[in-house]
């Protein structure tokens, strides 16, 4: 994907299109990856991800062997990636807050919708300073100890950028301190995705850790 813009300030595929499809709409039907009626049946795991019922969410594969494929998600479900054969890998919107073994450590600074989703959460949690790693560190360390006394794991919450002051969460340092503790890092990367790294593919790419 080569992510390009038009004269009038719209972003479009460049490998995909010859000039923008915005501004001449013709393009949409003449090089569209996917035709209506040519579309492939979805494998089972994209069925499971979209059951019957309201669609919630509606993503577009950009890379990879499942390219221009589009996965609709059905209620109560959250989307996690793609497997090695580019199905979509999902997890009910419930299933990480259940286990009250699971010790959550996230950013002050951490979106609204993310503390909502915290409050539900029936285990322990911490807060960190914003992007202050010492203070992560002090975090992990209470955090590791619960989560060994109960037999369970620690997931560490923070931004790829912050939507409200808009600065970078600090995920290559973050990463490093898996050297002295085990935990699972969840990146929301809704202001990332479109906006950092080589053809849009977020804060992670940006920075040379895709894989994190």
């Amino acid at each position: 994907m080569k992510l390009s813009k038009c004269a009038n300030g719209h972003f479009y595929d460049s490998d995909k299109y010859p000039e923008c499809p915005y501004c001449n709409t013709d393009l949409l039907k003449d090089h569209a990856i996917v035709h209506e009626g040519e579309a492939e049946p979805p494998a089972a795991a994209a069925q499971a991800a979209a059951p019957a019922g309201p669609v919630t969410g509606w993503l577009v594969v950009l890379d990879g062997p499942a390219r221009g494929r589009d996965l609709r998600l059905g209620i109560g479900r959250s989307f996690l990636g793609l497997d090695d054969a580019g199905a979509p890998i999902t997890l009910s919107a419930d299933a990480p807050l259940s286990a009250r073994q699971a010790v959550v450590v996230y950013d002050a600074e951490a979106h609204a919708c993310i503390i909502d989703g915290l409050r539900l959460h029936k285990g322990k949690r911490f807060v960190f300073g914003h992007n202050d790693m010492e203070s992560l560190r002090l975090q992990l360390q209470h955090a590791t100890d619960l989560a060994e006394e109960q037999n369970g794991g620690v997931l560490v919450i923070t931004e790829g950028v912050f939507g409200m002051k808009g600065d970078l969460g600090k995920l290559d340092e973050i990463v490093a301190l898996k050297k002295d503790f085990q935990f699972r890092l969840l990146v929301d990367d809704a202001h990332g995705f479109g906006t950092m790294g080589p053809g849009g593919r977020g804060t992670a790419a940006q920075i040379g850790r895709a894989h994190v």
